[in-house]
């Protein structure tokens, strides 16, 4: 009688649950519709709350969109290269830090905020002033260091922080930084770091003075359990080792007295590499009497074949670290804007 129940008991579990899993998708669906009918509720409260704002919005982005798919869909080469296209990426991208300074609901309060995301809007129209790229990195290098103590003393100061701000200023530092990395071809030890000692040494000084911010309570944060704190005083580590190691690179260009060399080397190899998410593109060379490479962009790797002569610079370096460049890093100033799909793509010119 016993085992009759149990017998029964399971198969009413068994169709319970069968019966719950068939109602599931239905939820899930009416859940969707649901999502789905407040979004358009919303679109339609913000079109009858302002037509005219919201008109300006969505033509901005249908715009922005438009940009995006010139400028990365392959089939759209040749027209990258023309100046009538550069001059329309200016345009877009310089839009949105001045977009979110003065024009998005959450744009920042304070004068200076909003004179520092301004600047990285100026950023992509400095090449077209005259301006050298040496001098337009020194100016650039000072805006990254102003705005990162500037965000930071906010916080810590005034406990104050402002997220578009925040991701305007980080994300335009971080591609700034990383483009030393992969911009720049050293003649000596290549492929290995450079400069790594000293930044080494001022990124644990700096995960030190976050400890003691931490401990005599000048930081706090959100949970401040101890897992937390542990995890921001490595990130600063880390964060300040790239900051000043990447500064190091670009200040070796930047500083450097001598003027470069142009040469003009035969391109005798070209491949393509995959580490992680990244993929990079490569062309080799002999110069000085060894084999070098530079990362180019997906565009440039197309547009060039084995045996074609490619244009560089080389400099003695400031901190006696030569080193070498394509040419066009020294005239193309929409290095960032390439920065966000690949590892600082810009246009050369080849001679067969």
């Amino acid at each position: 009688m016993g085992k009759r129940r149990n017998s029964r008991e399971l198969e009413k579990a068994r169709q319970e649950k069968r019966a719950s899993s068939a109602e599931r998708p239905k939820t899930t669906k009416k859940a969707k519709n649901s999502w789905f009918s407040g979004r358009m509720a919303n679109i339609r409260k913000r079109y009858e709350s302002d037509r005219k704002g919201f008109l300006l919005r969505t033509a901005y982005l249908l715009v922005m969109i438009a940009y995006a798919l010139l400028e990365f869909w392959p089939s759209f080469i040749t027209l990258r290269q023309t100046a009538v296209f550069d001059i329309f990426s200016r345009i877009c991208i310089s839009s949105l830090p001045l977009y979110f300074a003065y024009f998005s609901k959450k744009r920042p309060k304070y004068l200076f905020q909003k004179l520092l995301m301004t600047f990285i809007a100026a950023f992509f129209w400095l090449g077209l002033l005259g301006i050298s790229g040496k001098i337009r990195m020194i100016i650039v290098l000072a805006f990254c260091w102003v705005s990162i103590l500037y965000t930071i003393g906010l916080w810590i100061i005034n406990d104050e922080h402002f997220p578009v701000f925040n991701w305007s200023i980080f994300v335009f530092v971080f591609i700034i930084m990383l483009s030393g990395l992969s911009s720049y071809t050293f003649l000596n030890s290549p492929g290995a770091l450079q400069f790594w000692i000293l930044p080494l040494i001022l990124g644990i000084l700096c995960g030190v003075i976050c400890a003691v911010l931490l401990i005599n309570g000048t930081i706090v944060l959100k949970d401040n359990r101890i897992s937390e704190r542990v995890a921001l005083v490595i990130a600063t580590v880390a964060v300040g080792f790239f900051m000043f190691m990447s500064t190091a690179y670009h200040l070796n260009y930047a500083l450097d007295p001598d003027p470069a060399r142009a040469e003009t080397v035969v391109i005798t190899k070209m491949e393509i590499r995959s580490s992680g998410k990244s993929t990079y593109h490569e062309l080799y060379f002999w110069y000085g009497g060894e084999e070098r490479k530079v990362d180019v962009s997906t565009d440039t790797y197309n547009m060039t074949e084995v045996g074609d002569r490619f244009d560089i610079l080389v400099y003695d370096g400031a901190f006696d670290k030569p080193f070498l460049r394509e040419k066009s890093k020294e005239q193309v100033p929409l290095l960032l804007i390439r920065m966000f799909s690949e590892h600082g793509r810009g246009e050369l010119k080849f001679a067969k």
